[in-house]
């Protein structure tokens, strides 16, 4: 019996030790339920951050397979315009040419006609000096036509004079 209470008293202290155990093994059960529901929170946001990545992902994915057929569309568009432009090319390598030979005969034409236009006035200067010369002989000519008139009437009266003697012999 002796043995009984001092062996009730260490089972008593252990019961007690184990009770501080047991609280301090309380705290930790509760940080690591807290811990593990941080990360569960955690991995649901990161879960859902992912599927709201992989639903942009999908949309953007739709958007290219759209965008890849517009360029098909593109390049085939392309493709015409490019032959269209080499056809302009050589039609405009055509025009250039023509256009070339229309400005040398133009001014090959344009040479002719100032050639010709200072030949034409060099003709006008001459008439205008020509003119000018029947200008200042104007009067004298006058004179000279005045003197030719009465020299006619006076040719003339006489004549008549002659005839009319004739006639009367």
């Amino acid at each position: 019996l002796k043995v009984a209470p001092s062996k009730h008293a260490e089972e008593v202290k252990g019961m007690y030790a184990a009770h501080a155990q047991h609280a301090t093994f309380e705290d930790r059960l509760n940080y690591l339920e807290k811990l593990l529901g941080d990360s569960a929170s955690a991995h649901a946001q990161e879960l859902a951050a992912a599927h709201a990545k992989v639903d942009q992902m999908h949309s953007r994915m739709h958007a290219l397979e759209r965008a890849g057929n517009a360029l098909v569309e593109l390049k085939r568009a392309h493709t015409g315009l490019a032959a269209e432009k080499g056809m302009l090319e050589t039609s405009h390598a055509s025009l250039k040419e023509r256009v070339s030979y229309l400005e040398s005969v133009m001014g090959d034409s344009a040479d002719k006609h100032s050639r010709a236009l200072e030949e034409a006035k060099s003709k006008m200067d001459l008439i205008h000096t020509r003119l000018l010369a029947c200008e200042r002989h104007g009067a004298i000519v006058s004179e000279i036509q005045t003197e030719h008139d009465a020299n006619k009437r006076k040719a003339e009266a006489q004549h008549s004079a002659h005839k009319d003697r004739i006639d009367s012999l």
